[in-house]
């Protein structure tokens, strides 16, 4: 199968070793997919020759092939560059100088999936940077979660990666992509949190009533089917899990072949608040925050101002959020990518103004350039220090290891801990309390902490 990155609204040039086959295949793909449509891989634009179709049928894609030919990289190593000029060009051809012009500010950034809030946030960012004039961000559309990070390691041409935190720590310590992840990447910042919706059909009135049932989670290792498995699990609800796209997923739960969807994308998800709903009586299903998810974990709130008719008025529909970080492929010191990325930090630090006012998304409000993730090493402005605060079993809002249980909160954190909690349960005196005990490490009990929802 071959696996095709959408570059956003930039068009590249195949100039890697072996592209041309590469684009021989993904023409054959392209005549099969056209079928019946207005698309005609036959037509040809004047001046330019075209790329011929093989005559027999072509080999499958082995699995190096999909990773570009690459061995994994050792840690803190530049990557391998092509010995060979561009591909399909004669020698002389590009201009040395202009190629460095196109190329020197230039990073990609692998985000999520359409209908989801990173892939949103990306052209957000790739819009404010360019106007800027100092850095040019391509977004590439992505899956998320372990995929990302398997990218950012394996795939040539990708500088950037939005992680969420929980992948990133199952991944420093299952050894799943290698051994030493810390040193191969660095964390910049936490971007902001994306929320997980579970989105059920009329017959499913709790996510305990999904036990058993048909879930789409999403496609193999994206955020979606990475977060919402370790939560269901965590909660003792053994479901069926389906991995279908999120589009395919919304319209499989519209006519009953599945009970329900899942989905981790910040709120309001594009896909849930832009479009309206295939079918009626779908709604978002509560999930509890219990103690088994704090470590990894915030409490969330899904309201009506983020999906209206969706979210009933006057109602607030919790469930839990994670963390997403912007990761840096931890290049060698003199490598040009490490001083492209470099430029990357200084150019998303002052451009945090831009980012905040409309129409950006809602989400960029969350952005925190001093976040740590624990075990790894950040790549942030000279200016920007370390997060001080460390908040006790919700280490993805910070990033840094919890406190003792007997650690209290300082002035500072103590008025940001209170701001947080406010925010996640507004006007709810008895639900703050009990996520300032979370925050502050307090001993107190389930029930003297307000009980558990």
């Amino acid at each position: 199968m071959l696996r095709c990155v959408c570059l956003g609204k930039a068009a590249r040039a195949a100039a890697r070793l072996r592209a041309n086959e590469v684009v021989r295949r993904f023409a054959v793909i392209l005549c099969v997919a056209a079928s019946g449509v207005t698309t005609c891989p036959g037509a040809i634009a004047q001046g330019f020759t075209d790329m011929s179709l093989p005559a027999k049928p072509v080999t499958p894609v082995t699995a190096i092939e999909r990773a570009s030919g690459r061995e994994p990289d050792k840690p803190g190593a530049p990557r391998a560059q092509p010995a060979t000029p561009v591909v399909g060009l004669p020698d002389g051809l590009v201009d040395p100088a202009l190629l460095d012009a196109v190329t020197r500010n230039t990073v990609t950034l692998i985000a999520g999936a359409s209908g989801e809030t990173s892939l949103a946030a990306a052209h957000d960012l790739a819009e404010v940077l360019e106007a800027t004039g100092t850095t040019r961000l391509i977004p590439m559309t992505g899956r998320g979660g372990i995929q990302n990070a398997a990218d950012l390691l394996h795939m040539k041409g990708i500088d950037l990666a939005l992680i969420p935190s929980d992948v990133l720590g199952h991944l420093a310590a299952s050894n799943r992509l290698g051994p030493n992840l810390s040193a191969r990447v660095r964390t910049i910042a936490r971007l902001f949190h994306e929320e997980l919706h579970v989105l059920a059909g009329s017959d499913i009135a709790s996510l305990a009533d999904l036990a058993g049932r048909k879930v789409n989670i999403g496609p193999a290792d994206s955020t979606s089917a990475f977060t919402s498995e370790r939560v269901f699990k965590a909660l003792g609800i053994a479901i069926e899990p389906v991995r279908l796209s999120h589009q395919q997923g919304l319209a499989a739960l519209s006519t009953g072949a599945i009970a329900a969807m899942a989905l981790v994308s910040g709120k309001p998800a594009p896909l849930l608040a832009d479009h309206p709903l295939p079918a009626r009586g779908l709604h978002l299903l509560p999930v509890p925050y219990t103690e088994a998810l704090e470590a990894d974990y915030l409490p969330a709130r899904l309201a009506p101002s983020d999906y209206p008719g969706l979210v009933p008025a006057n109602q607030r529909i919790g469930t839990i959020a994670v963390g997403t970080f912007v990761v840096g492929y931890n290049w060698a010191d003199g490598h040009d990518r490490k001083a492209r990325t470099a430029r990357f930090v200084e150019a998303l630090a002052s451009s945090l103004g831009a980012l905040h006012a409309a129409p950006r998304h809602a989400k960029w409000q969350e952005v925190s350039l001093s976040a740590l993730q624990p075990g790894f090493a950040g790549l942030r402005p000279p200016a920007v220090a370390p997060e001080p605060f460390a908040f006790a079993g919700a280490s993805v809002l910070s990033g840094a290891e919890p406190p003792a249980a007997s650690t209290t909160l300082t002035a500072a954190g103590d008025a940001r801990a209170r701001a947080l909690v406010e925010q996640f349960a507004p006007g709810d005196a008895t639900e703050q309390r009990r996520l300032l005990n979370i925050l502050s490490g307090s001993n107190l009990s389930p029930t003297e902490a307000g009980g558990r929802r």
